[in-house]
């Protein structure tokens, strides 16, 4: 099973999209915040047997980027790394969706 976290602008702040949810904005509405719980969920849920990644919307095209994969990236990711490639809504404790 798959779980896909998409990282993307909601008007001036970044959220996390995940099955067909919002959550966010997270701390100051910054993309890093948004990566921040976007990972955290991610790894959760890679623990738990999925395929989990993160995804981004880049802020010059269209589309998503994978940035960071579970059991290929850091975790947590190394400072400065968290769009290698290589908390304000709660969301249901355990489910995998982002804080």
């Amino acid at each position: 099973m798959r779980a896909q976290y998409f990282v993307t602008r909601d008007h001036d702040q970044w959220v996390v999209l995940y099955e067909f949810r919002h959550y966010g904005p997270y701390d100051d509405g910054s993309k890093h915040a948004a990566l921040t719980a976007a990972i955290d969920s991610a790894h959760q849920a890679g623990q738990r047997g999925f395929q989990a990644e993160v995804l981004v919307a880049p802020d010059d095209s269209d589309g998503y980027q994978t940035v960071w994969v579970y059991g290929r990236d850091a975790y947590p990711p190394l400072p400065g790394n968290q769009t290698s490639g290589g908390d304000t809504n709660a969301a249901p404790s355990g489910s995998g969706a982002p804080r």
